[in-house]
């Protein structure tokens, strides 16, 4: 969000309110995890420290992970054995779901982040976007699941493919955002 200074120094993130009105939420991605973030600006009543620790304000976040963590060369091993999969040319080899459906209250305003196909191969889930300029400079929508249709959201793992976004995984129900633009998938399979 524009109201908020943000300054990087390797894998240290400066975070600072331009403004007293500006309450946003911030995603990091690192090469093996996603991060959200809610950012608000509150009260600065606080005398000491601890009293804002204690009203559940956090001024220092450190992520300590366990020793059995893979990172580096490991972790790219892995990814590099999954690549063939993430491909989003059809192959006869695989089985595909095609039976998605889309809703939105706005549809023809946001013509262009509604899906021309989406499909699954059970592991991926491939999102079709048109062909737009916005794509070609990197400013792709934002994807999340969720487990029912009025539940909540929660970041999903993507890859992009030329103007197809790929999920990594299946869910029942996906949300494409983009600014105050919403659309909804719900993944059609049979009982």
């Amino acid at each position: 969000s524009s109201g908020w200074e943000l300054t990087r120094r390797e894998n240290v993130f400066y975070i600072k309110p331009k403004n007293v009105d500006v309450d946003t939420n911030m995603m990091v991605r690192t090469e093996t995890h996603s991060y959200i973030f809610e950012l608000k600006v509150v009260a600065t009543d606080w005398r000491q420290l601890e009293q804002a620790r204690r009203a559940g304000v956090q001024y220092k976040i450190a992520f300590v992970y366990p020793n059995d963590t893979v990172f580096g060369v490991a972790q790219e091993a892995v990814e590099e054995e999954a690549k063939p999969l993430l491909s989003s040319e059809l192959a006869k080899d695989r089985q595909y779901n095609f039976n998605y459906s889309y809703s939105t209250s706005k549809a023809k305003k946001m013509g262009w982040l509604i899906p021309v196909n989406a499909y699954d191969d059970g592991r991926f889930t491939y999102l079709k976007l048109p062909n737009s300029p916005e794509y070609k400079t990197g400013i792709f929508p934002a994807v999340f699941g969720r487990e029912t249709e009025y539940g909540e959201d929660f970041v999903v793992n993507t890859t992009v493919e030329g103007n197809t976004l790929i999920v990594h995984g299946t869910h029942p129900y996906l949300v494409i955002r983009h600014g105050d633009f919403v659309v909804g998938l719900r993944r059609n399979v049979k009982k």
